[in-house]
């Protein structure tokens, strides 16, 4: 038995709209705020992306009904920064070239901020264009190499800039990771105490979790990246968990 052109058609509009995706509303915006070791520098591969990409895909593991399971995570990690570019001004470029809306979202937001000196901070609202949810922040290992007279006290006061600009979004604070170049481990491994002391850290302590390095004793490997990916995961579903009552 033949079908009825329109019966056809209207059938297979049924069966499309059952086996199309499913259309959602852009989910929270997670964005990752840091130096190199955001960016995702490491090994001979260069630049790799991470660990925004994994996490991005690892969040798809969330329970359904998971605030972050859709979000939208977008890698701000900008190379040889340290907690002055993005607190207090960067460096003017005059001479900086355009950068085009296709170019990194890190590069762009170093675009708009170096012409003018301005701290890197004040233009991640204009960059992504919709209020942040979430900000993960993991500053201070570039601290002691820009600047030899740094101090953990220093990068702390300068945090807590950057916590107040991107306000009313929530934001947590990693320690910087754990490295063992001789001129940044002593004062990476003080100013984590220094924020483990004080309350202010609320991400992952990278400090004291032994990720594999890349030659430079600075960068992750790329497991690596991935790896602090799975520990930002841990603590966004940290952020759902339900208080534990106080001890009687």
């Amino acid at each position: 038995m033949s079908m009825r052109p329109g019966i056809a058609l209207a059938l297979l509009a049924v069966l499309a709209a059952c086996h199309a995706p499913e259309r959602r509303a852009p989910g929270p915006l997670v964005v990752l705020i840091g130096d190199s070791t955001t960016a995702g520098y490491g090994g001979p591969q260069g630049y790799v992306g991470a660990p925004a990409a994994p996490l991005s895909a690892l969040t798809s593991l969330l329970p359904e009904d998971s605030r972050w399971r859709h979000a939208v995570v977008v890698n701000l990690g900008v190379p040889n920064t340290s907690t002055m570019e993005w607190a207090v001004a960067t460096s003017p470029c005059p001479s900086a070239p355009s950068v085009g809306p296709d170019a990194p979202a890190w590069v762009q937001l170093g675009a708009r901020a170096c012409p003018t000196g301005a701290p890197l901070v004040e233009q991640v609202a204009a960059l992504v264009g919709r209020p942040i949810d979430l900000a993960l922040v993991v500053l201070g290992t570039n601290d002691p190499y820009r600047n030899p007279s740094a101090t953990p006290e220093d990068t702390i006061a300068r945090l807590r800039t950057i916590v107040a600009r991107l306000a009313p979004a929530r934001v947590l604070i990693a320690s910087p990771h754990w490295t063992t170049h001789p001129a940044r481990a002593a004062f990476v491994e003080s100013l984590a105490r220094q924020l483990r002391a004080g309350g202010l850290l609320s991400g992952p302590d990278f400090a004291r979790i032994h990720l594999p390095l890349d030659p430079s004793r600075v960068h992750l490997t790329y497991g690596g990246f991935v790896a602090a990916a799975g520990l930002w995961l841990d603590a966004l579903r940290r952020l759902e968990a339900p208080p534990v009552p106080p001890r009687s």
